[in-house]
Order: C-alpha cells, then structure tokens, then sequence
C-alpha cells in the first residue's frame, strides 16, 4: 500500500535514515535517550506557545533600525526563522497528533520528529525569553536617555 508512507513522520519522507552509529555518536540523541517522550501533551504546549510567539511577532512588526546593535540584529534574525518555520512545525505537528497520530500518541525522546519538536521549542523558548530581556533593557536605556534631556 502506498498510504503507509503517510503514517510516517516528516523527516521520514525526506531524510534517509541514519545508520546506527550515527544515531548512537550524535550529542542530540545522546542527551535525548535520558529525557522524556514528547507526547501530545506537548505537543499541545508547544502549538500554544507557538500562538503566542506568533501573536507576540505579528503585533510588534519589528523592523531593525539602522542603528541597531548586532545583538539586536542577531535576536531579530533568529525570531524571523523562527517566525518562518512555525508553518513547517504546525504542519509536522498536525500529521503526527492529529491526522495520522501515533497508537502511543508519543514519540520516544531519541526519535527524529521529538527531536525536532524539543529543538523548535527550546530555541523558541529562548529567543523570547532573551527579546523580552532585550526589550526591558531597551526600554530602560531610552528612558534613561529622556530623563537625562530634562
């Protein structure tokens, strides 16, 4: 049957597979046989904080100035890709949980699609940790700034 392709994962479809010793030597995989299963559950969580990330990026409209500093810059880059991806992990997401779900409604943690759902998310989690500390410190050099004009 050519459906059976479907019920595989997205990297499944375009990616060989790794040989063993390439799954074993890898220092994601190696992290990634000690931590948890990625389940539905986070899977929920990671589209949540996908709504809000996109949410967040689409009201601000940030455009770098000219006189940015290259941290700026650096932080809009990485939320940009980020911003481009979310359709690429949303899609992923839909095929694995929702369209064609795993009976375990899991992936191991050494699994490729977990551990490109965990690498979005913590790559995510912090460029907008690291925007918003940005932010503060944006804001407080401005009012600074102002003060100091009075």
């Amino acid at each position: 049957m050519g459906d059976a392709n479907l019920l595989k994962p997205v990297e499944a479809l375009v990616l060989p597979p790794p040989s063993s010793d390439q799954r074993l030597s890898s220092p994601a995989n190696k992290a990634a046989v000690d931590a948890e299963p990625f389940t539905y559950d986070d899977a929920v969580a990671l589209h949540c904080q996908i709504e809000f990330f996109q949410r967040s990026y689409q009201k601000e409209g940030y455009k770098v100035s000219d006189n940015a500093s290259s941290r700026e810059i650096e932080l809009a880059m990485i939320r940009g890709t980020l911003n481009l991806r979310i359709h690429e992990i949303r899609l992923a997401l839909f095929h694995n949980f929702v369209a064609f779900p795993t009976p375990t409604a899991s992936f191991p943690a050494s699994h490729p699609t977990a551990i490109l759902f965990r690498d979005y998310q913590n790559t995510l989690t912090s460029a907008t940790e690291a925007w918003a500390k940005f932010l503060k410190e944006k804001r407080y050099h401005r009012d600074e700034q102002s003060q100091r004009r009075r």
